[in-house]
């Protein structure tokens, strides 16, 4: 029955489900990974070059953006997750998450 739901609040929960996989790819990657957690990416174009983690992890934050924009309420509503950035700069294990989004007009 989610279709009957507002597309808004089904946008709303697809964004909170792709920051939380997001959150856990970050955690998995800080705990296989020495220092501190830094990714600063711009989701929207490929060629973006490092600017922190390793490919493994730059390659697995898109692959969550893929599957974000592959989503029906995505698609439907054309918001696209368009940077990222993470930090974790005291290594404490605790994670703080930006994702940019842009909506049409």
């Amino acid at each position: 029955m989610a279709d009957e739901q507002p597309a808004a609040l089904r946008l709303e929960r697809a964004k909170q489900d792709f920051e939380e996989k997001l959150h856990d790819a970050l955690r998995a990657y800080d705990r296989r990974s020495e220092g501190d957690v830094e990714i600063d990416l711009d989701l929207d174009d490929p060629t973006d070059g490092p600017k922190g983690g390793d490919v493994e992890l730059r390659t697995a934050v898109r692959n969550l953006a893929e599957a974000f924009h592959a989503q029906g309420v995505v698609h439907e509503t054309g918001v696209t997750a368009t940077h990222l950035t993470a930090i974790d700069s005291d290594a404490d294990g605790t994670i703080a998450l930006n994702v940019k989004y842009e909506y049409p007009v």
